[in-house]
């Protein structure tokens, strides 16, 4: 891949390190982990969050991914997040980590 696909590519996925908050949905079911996360996009007073779900395994069964995205989904088209993209970020283990990178309403340019 040249230099110019992989800026490309990268452009897809949010860092991070543009972060100023996290959701922690690890752990959680699907209507608490809604439910947390709406809260969080309520009241929270940074313009990026970083919102983390369970990574997939080969034993996890389904993931909050489809059910976090498609919320994230009717929340931008609401206004409420202003860009999101899949989270391209690994642990201080280096283990990658699952999730989105959501900018809100509160200050600033979109991510994109």
């Amino acid at each position: 891949m040249s230099g110019k696909e992989e800026t490309d590519v990268s452009r897809l996925f949010g860092s991070d390190a543009a972060a100023e908050a996290e959701i922690d949905l690890r752990g959680m079911e699907m209507i608490e982990a809604l439910e947390r996360l709406g809260q969080g996009i309520a009241s929270l007073p940074a313009a990026t969050v970083r919102v983390l779900i369970d990574p997939a395994s080969p034993t996890s069964g389904e993931t909050l991914f489809q059910p976090v995205g498609r919320y994230l989904l009717e929340a931008r088209r609401d206004g409420e997040v202003l860009a999101m993209s899949p989270l391209q970020a690994q642990d201080p283990e280096g283990r990658p980590l699952a999730g989105f990178l959501i900018h809100l309403p509160r200050s600033g340019p979109p991510l994109h």
